[in-house]
C-alpha cells in the first residue's frame, strides 16, 4: 500500500434527538439540550474523522471546529389504535469543519 495523503477538507453533521412524556416546557430544557448537544457533537466529529480516515490512515483526524445548528424543542400529539399521546420532540444539530491533519 503507497503512502496517504492526510490533507483535505472535512465536515461532518451531527444529530441527536429524543422524546419525552408531556407538553414541552417554555423555554425548553437546557439540561436534555445539553446532553443531546454533546451526543451531537461526538457524532458530528465522527463523521468528519471518517473522511480522512479514509483518506489519510487512522493517524488522520478532522482539525476543526463546531457550529451549533439548532437546539429546539416541540410538542407533538398524535393518534394511535384510539389512543392520543403528546410528547415533547427535542432536537440537536451540530457541525463539525477544518482540515485534515495528523495529531501529534
Amino acid at each position: 500500500m503507497g503512502i496517504r495523503n492526510c490533507e483535505g477538507l472535512c465536515v461532518g453533521l451531527g444529530t441527536a434527538a429524543t422524546l419525552v412524556d408531556g407538553a414541552c416546557p417554555d423555554p425548553c430544557d437546557d439540561d436534555i439540550l445539553d446532553l443531546l448537544e454533546a451526543q451531537a457533537r461526538t457524532n458530528a466529529k465522527a463523521a468528519a474523522d471518517e473522511q480522512c480516515l479514509l483518506r489519510g490512515g487512522e493517524t488522520c483526524e478532522c482539525i476543526g471546529e463546531f457550529t451549533t445548528l439548532s437546539r429546539s424543542c416541540r410538542t407533538v400529539s398524535f393518534t394511535a389504535n384510539g389512543l392520543v399521546g403528546t410528547f415533547c420532540f427535542y432536537n440537536v444539530q451540530v457541525l463539525y469543519d477544518g482540515d485534515c491533519g495528523i495529531v501529534i
